[in-house]
């Protein structure tokens, strides 16, 4: 009876596992990762079941994965999605949530209902055919309409085509204006 147990005890164990990713493979419809498992083995092709909505390509470099073996079958191992805890986004308070990447892009939702975006080039926003391009050369709108219900406020000057609107001029009788004053 003991001898049984003792197995049993094996066989539970053996159903759950960590393996240390040695290489991702995200080419086709399913990820697969290559890990070395605790004893040393080296198992390759194994379906990493991530979540509907939510696809991921962690770093093979210092990811781990937690395999399951299906039916309690060694020779039928899946892994859940790679952590790789020396990239995680850390210092949340209670009920924040963050997307991130691991170059530090990242998508905050913060308490006191703050949605933090942060992007190291540029952040695009695409509706149909109209796209916000936020980068370090500003704000760009293309293909669509801006329409501002408030107040415009603009410390630099503001063109349409070639006009300015801090210098622009209008024909008078004996000549043109000036710019407008303040």
């Amino acid at each position: 009876m003991r001898e049984r147990v003792s197995e049993l005890t094996m066989e539970v164990r053996g159903t759950a596992m960590r393996g240390l990713v040695q290489a991702v493979d995200d080419s086709g419809p399913m990820q697969t990762v290559t890990v070395v498992t605790h004893d040393g083995m080296v198992r390759s092709g194994l379906e990493v079941y991530q979540p509907y909505g939510l696809a991921t390509n962690a770093v093979a470099a210092g990811s781990v994965v937690q395999l399951v073996a299906m039916g309690a079958d060694p020779g039928d191992l899946v892994a859940l999605p790679p952590v790789t805890p020396g990239l995680r986004y850390g210092n949340l308070a209670a009920g924040e949530v963050v997307l991130y990447d691991g170059t530090g892009d990242r998508v905050a939702l913060r308490t006191g209902g703050v949605v933090q975006i942060l992007a190291a080039t540029q952040i695009v926003l695409t509706v149909g055919g109209v796209s916000l391009t936020v980068s370090a050369a500003g704000v760009a709108v293309t293909g669509g309409n801006v329409t501002v219900a408030g107040t415009i406020a603009a410390t630099g000057d503001a063109t349409a085509g070639s006009i300015s609107l801090e210098n622009h001029t209008h024909p008078v009788p004996d000549g043109e204006s000036g710019a407008p004053t303040g």
